[in-house]
């Protein structure tokens, strides 16, 4: 399934948000600006490494959760009305091409990295819980 509404209102509203938050950045320094932005979606890559290919990236996950070649030709065709309309608005030039060293946050797309602890971890931890009851219960502390 798509974004909530059509990806016109969710775009517009997304650059609303970020317009607001950059305004705050003037009056409390809590916001940032519309580089900033991207960049914190880049896992922190630094705007002048991003090419047009990384945003298209960017823009078909946040607005259809598809990967660019996924999306129709009408969506394709949007995507890159939006990212003029993108660099219109805050006065960007962003290369044409594609970095493969930058990569966006996508969250349903990432890959999951998990791990196990040690089993002397899970013993410790159950050691110290097991210490922690009686210790309280010494105290008069009793679990329900």
């Amino acid at each position: 399934p798509g974004a909530p509404g059509s990806a016109r209102l969710l775009f517009e509203r997304t650059l609303s948000c970020v317009d607001i938050a950059a305004k705050w950045q003037g009056t409390d320094g809590k916001g940032r600006t519309a580089e900033a932005w991207i960049e914190g979606w880049f896992l922190g890559a630094p705007f002048e490494e991003l090419r047009l290919g990384n945003l298209e990236e960017f823009i078909s996950w946040g607005l259809w959760t598809r990967y660019p070649d996924e999306l129709t030709e009408a969506e394709q065709g949007e995507m890159k009305q939006f990212l003029i309309e993108l660099q219109a608005r805050w006065g960007w030039c962003i290369p044409v091409g594609y970095n493969t060293d930058v990569k966006c946050m996508r969250i349903n797309f990432d890959s999951i990295k998990a791990w196990n602890h040690p089993l002397l971890y899970y013993l410790w931890c159950w050691v110290l819980r097991i210490s922690a009851r009686r210790t309280m219960g010494l105290f008069g502390f009793s679990h329900q």
